[in-house]
């Protein structure tokens, strides 16, 4: 296990309710909508400022200049086209996700043995979610936070047919360390993969089921990978994908 994994599992005992914490890495390339997805899947609102809650007994003048320190803080984030978010899945959440998986696969009815799950059915889970930015200078930015990552995210905008294959390309070079997936292709980490199509609500939108074709996910040498659909604009669909990568997440803890 990295050092990064290890410091952020650490970290998380001390959070409310003495939650596990796991990493996540959200990408896509450049307009793929990863931004508003993950603003979305936080709850915070598309002003860096707003997304700050007030804290008890501040007044106006304390609050004010504390948006104004968390939006230069963002702004900074932005600047070396790297976000971070916290997301938080109630442990109930984390029950029903499990109950959920029973009902089609009677084996993973109960939850794996392990400290990380253990605890995660006790208290929840708090996910440390990394969105760097998909622009061709920032891409190489990937790998850095893949490697400590212990679920990824990929986002495709699935109304835009004539970027498909650069989001393949970039995905299996993300993925592997060959850019030929169709042999003997090695995973750089296997970590569970979420293929999210996005944009569902735009006229002409790629499904998940033919994004999965096109993307070749079935040849991907990982033990879990799943594309769904949603819309981050509609905020439709998030949390049902969201949950299937942490149930994974959680199931390949150790």
């Amino acid at each position: 296990m990295s050092f990064l994994k290890k410091l952020g599992r650490k970290l998380g005992a001390g959070s409310p309710g003495h939650a596990p914490q796991m990493t996540v890495l959200c990408v896509g390339i450049d307009g793929a909508g990863t931004s508003t997805l993950i603003r979305a899947m936080a709850g915070t609102s598309h002003s860096p400022a707003a997304a700050r809650q007030r804290k008890a007994g501040e007044t106006a003048a304390d609050a004010d200049r504390s948006e104004q320190a968390y939006a230069k803080k963002i702004q900074a984030q932005h600047t070396v086209g790297v976000e971070e978010h916290a997301v938080f899945i109630d442990s109930h959440e984390i029950a029903a996700q499990f109950r959920t998986s029973s009902s089609t696969s009677p084996s993973a009815a109960a939850a794996p043995d392990g400290s990380v799950c253990a605890r995660a059915f006790a208290a929840g889970l708090n996910l440390r979610v990394f969105n760097v930015a998909g622009s061709e200078g920032s891409r190489a930015l990937w790998r850095t936070y893949y490697d400590s990552a212990d679920g990824v995210m990929y986002i495709v905008d699935a109304a835009d047919p004539d970027r498909f294959l650069e989001a393949k390309e970039e995905l299996e070079k993300l993925l592997f360390r060959s850019d030929n997936i169709m042999g003997k292709a090695v995973a750089s980490v296997k970590v569970p993969l979420l293929v999210l199509a996005n944009k569902s609500d735009l006229q002409g939108a790629m499904s998940a089921e033919q994004l999965e074709v096109k993307l070749k996910t079935h040849l991907f040498p990982l033990d879990a990978v799943h594309v769904g659909s949603c819309s981050a604009a509609e905020q439709k669909d998030i949390r049902v994908n969201l949950m299937w990568l942490v149930e994974h997440m959680l199931r390949a803890a150790k």
